[in-house]
């Protein structure tokens, strides 16, 4: 086996996986700076747009839930810096930005200054999900009567099944907690956007094949 000549083309491989996506973060980064300037400005009111929201949904082909949640977080991450440097950094996907600002969004300003720094590490060495179970843990440690409470108990709550008709058709059904489901939304929404001009799928339908293709 010649390790010189096999394994290396594939390290590099891997490699450029790895710092291509850092630079995908940090033009998302870039990007939503400039969807707070824009949104801040009202330059999309200028326009003759309603709101910010429905500017993206028209000029960058979004869907809604997609184009309200990215002004959210940019305008979010104007008052989480240490948070808006790891992802201008590539070291954090706009994902885990968004887990992170919606579990600090509902803390109180003391415990939210103590909760970010333990959600940013953890942004920075765990995916997604785990990031938003970390975050619900926390809350119902810091506020176990309160959003952590509730969270927990949802949480509890989950389920999902496919039951089937009597002509195998599947019909989904279950119950996430709010974070959960945020997170399988933004997956789903990120694959269900048009293919073109000439799609004549209708949004209902392009979800459902975003579902499949996310299993898939």
């Amino acid at each position: 086996l010649n390790t010189d000549g096999e394994s290396r083309p594939n390290q590099v491989a891997l490699d450029d996986i790895r710092a291509l996506r850092q630079q995908i973060d940090r033009l998302e980064s870039v990007w939503l700076d400039q969807v707070a300037a824009v949104h801040a400005s009202g330059a999309a009111a200028g326009e003759g747009y309603a709101t910010t929201a429905a500017f993206l949904r028209h000029v960058c082909r979004l869907s809604p839930g997609a184009a309200r949640g990215r002004v959210d977080v940019a305008i979010q991450l104007q008052e989480h810096t240490a948070i808006a440097a790891d992802f201008a950094a590539g070291e954090i996907s706009y994902q885990h930005v968004k887990v992170v600002t919606d579990a600090l969004a509902p803390m109180p300003p003391a415990l939210r200054a103590d909760a970010e720094p333990v959600l940013l590490e953890a942004a920075r060495r765990h995916d997604p999900a785990r990031v938003a179970q970390i975050a619900r843990r926390l809350r119902h440690l810091v506020d176990p009567d309160g959003q952590g409470g509730l969270d927990e108990r949802h949480h509890e709550q989950r389920w999902f099944e496919i039951a089937s008709t009597f002509r195998g058709v599947g019909v989904p059904r279950g119950l996430l907690d709010a974070e959960s489901a945020a997170i399988v939304r933004t997956a789903i929404e990120a694959l269900s956007t048009r293919a073109g001009e000439m799609d004549p799928r209708t949004p209902a339908q392009r979800r459902a094949d975003a579902l499949v293709e996310l299993a898939r």
